[in-house]
């Protein structure tokens, strides 16, 4: 699947893509939401929630133009960022293994680049 096609014939995506989550009615009948980019990023996304004591969550920043090199792609619409996880694939890029923990998992070089 691209960006763009909504029918994936029961498949996911193929990173890299931005992703928008939200869960309506969870926990505490609770609405959660945020924006991804732990599969990469190949578009700019913004949930903005209509109740004023929530805030809004995304990345509406051109992402793209500071992307590293060893994490760019072209893509069929231009330029996506890949995440250092499917690049690397290595425990420290992706928080598995010794490094599955939030105490294991340290902040990167990229994630830090990306995280807002």
């Amino acid at each position: 699947c691209d960006t763009g096609e909504l029918e994936c014939r029961g498949i996911g995506g193929q990173p890299p893509f931005t992703i928008a989550e939200l869960t309506l009615d969870g926990s505490d009948r609770s609405d959660f939401y945020d924006v991804s980019l732990v599969d990469g990023y190949n578009l700019p996304v913004r949930i903005v929630p209509v109740h004023r004591n929530c805030t809004a969550a995304g990345c509406h920043s051109d992402v793209n133009s500071n992307c590293p090199m060893e994490l760019r792609v072209l893509g069929r619409n231009g330029d996506v960022v890949r995440s250092a996880c499917s690049v690397f694939q290595t425990d420290r890029f992706c928080c598995r293994g010794l490094s599955s923990e939030p105490s294991t998992c340290a902040p990167t070089i990229y994630s830090k680049m990306f995280k807002a």
